[in-house]
């Protein structure tokens, strides 16, 4: 089966009861990821209510419960889970980016 979309960065579950939405996200460890995660959240207008971490081998699974604050423009469970793979897959980016100009 063909996707249109960016190539997932990491496997993401969202499911959502009316403005709160709870997420797993199990992806490759990098440096520093959930801090860029954490801050690319709050960017979102999603604010992180529960957060727990679980790491095996070179894999961590981030368990979130967040509330979609007023602003925030994702309304479905989709436009969450494309947000968050986009977010992981731009954070990958520069860094590559900054590893060839080093």
């Amino acid at each position: 089966m063909a996707s249109n979309g960016p190539p997932a960065m990491a496997e993401i579950e969202v499911t959502m009861v009316e403005n709160n939405a709870n997420l797993k996200i199990l992806s490759k460890k990098r440096h520093r990821q959930l801090l860029k995660m954490v801050a690319g959240l709050q960017c979102l207008w999603l604010t992180i209510l529960y957060l727990n971490v679980t790491t095996v081998d070179q894999l961590v699974l981030y368990s979130l419960s967040v509330k979609l604050e007023d602003g925030c423009q994702l309304s479905t469970v989709d436009d969450i889970a494309d947000a968050v793979n986009c977010m992981l897959g731009e954070e990958l980016m520069k860094r590559l980016f900054n590893l060839n100009y080093m």
